[in-house]
């Protein structure tokens, strides 16, 4: 058994192999599209959820210097030394820290830069750089603790998206662009219909985006041929068999793959319809349509494991349609490159 990579395709727009080049280049964009939205919203509304949870409550550094002052838990201690500790201690010490790191990174940022030997550090105006650095973070953190967390996730998936779709629009990577604007509308409508003012709902749905992450690269390891497959009948195969040896096998994957596309579509298809059902009918969130002890409608979890096998699907039917093609015209497949792991 070996790895082979006769099926790979440039990915580059300049790549001219035709309607099924461009039509495998544009799936692949759209795959790429919904790992890189998913990965991107997975950062933000963990990062979020932290931030808010420390600005909305104590800080661990709150609960450093309660422990300090000789207090276990925060019941214990007195209303004026919580209100000293948190409104005065905690935040000169947080803000020292800041400026501190601030201060180090402007100046490794010059130090970094070209200067000639007998130049000065500004030490003013890393100054000025680490307190505008300082009040910046601070602005940023007070911001997420202060607005409701469907009005922050909308807008930074909007500045995340805004400037992919143009990338992608420019390039007239138009699989990509798709990719951009599912994955915008996917993660903008359940921030609409679900998403309220707190965090709860953030860390299990980065675990449902990273199901987006795990079968969308699992789709996309198939367009370079790093999937599984076995070779031991294909080296006893003549070259000029091989095209057609291909088909037979892509066509056994292909009824495989729409065999479990089914089974997807049954598990999305249900709790789909029954959670439009429920929402209609102006029901408020219960067991039985959203994820025990979560904010995640259950159709959530299955939608990405069947968008990744419809994607396999059109992958492997184009490539079916090109073997099937080179093997009527007598081409000849190139020669596999073995490659050592």
């Amino acid at each position: 058994m070996s790895e082979t990579t006769e099926h790979t395709q440039e990915s580059g727009p300049a790549a001219r192999e035709g309607f099924l080049a461009r039509f495998d280049r544009h799936v692949y964009g759209f795959e790429k599209g919904i790992m890189t939205g998913a990965l991107l919203v997975m950062t933000f509304t963990y990062v979020f959820m932290i931030i808010h949870r420390q600005m909305s409550g104590n800080t661990v550094m709150d609960e450093v210097l309660f422990k300090m002052y000789g207090y276990a838990s925060d019941g214990e201690v007195p209303d004026a030394l919580r209100e000293h500790i948190t409104g005065v201690l905690s935040p000169l010490i947080l803000g020292a820290i800041a400026l501190v790191l601030s201060l180090l990174a402007v100046r490794t940022r010059w130090r970094s830069g070209e200067h000639s030997n007998g130049d000065k550090e500004p030490w003013r105006s890393f100054l000025l750089q680490s307190v505008l650095i300082t009040a910046a973070i601070y602005g940023f953190m007070k911001l997420i603790g202060e607005l409701p967390s469907k009005h922050v996730c909308l807008m930074t998936t909007a500045l995340c998206v805004v400037p992919g779709a143009f990338y992608a629009w420019k390039g007239r990577e138009w699989g990509l662009l798709a990719g951009f604007v599912f994955a915008s509308l996917f993660v903008g409508t359940f921030f609409i219909i679900e998403v309220e003012d707190a965090y709860p709902w953030a860390g299990h749905f980065s675990l449902v985006l990273l199901f987006y992450v795990g079968f969308m690269g699992a789709s996309m390891a198939t367009r370079d041929g790093r999937h599984v497959t076995i070779d031991a009948v294909r080296k006893k195969i003549a070259r000029k068999y091989l095209y057609l040896y291909n088909s037979i096998g892509t066509i056994v994957t292909i009824l495989m793959t729409i065999f479990l596309l089914l089974l997807a579509y049954e598990h999305l298809r249900v709790p789909l319809l029954e959670y439009i059902e429920f929402k209609a009918d102006g029901g408020a969130k219960g067991y039985g349509h959203y994820i025990e002890g979560t904010e995640l409608p259950v159709f959530m979890v299955s939608a990405p494991i069947f968008v990744a096998f419809l994607m396999m699907v059109l992958r492997f039917s184009a490539r079916l349609v090109h073997d099937l093609g080179a093997w009527r015209r007598g081409e000849l497949p190139p020669e596999p490159e073995v490659e050592l792991h």
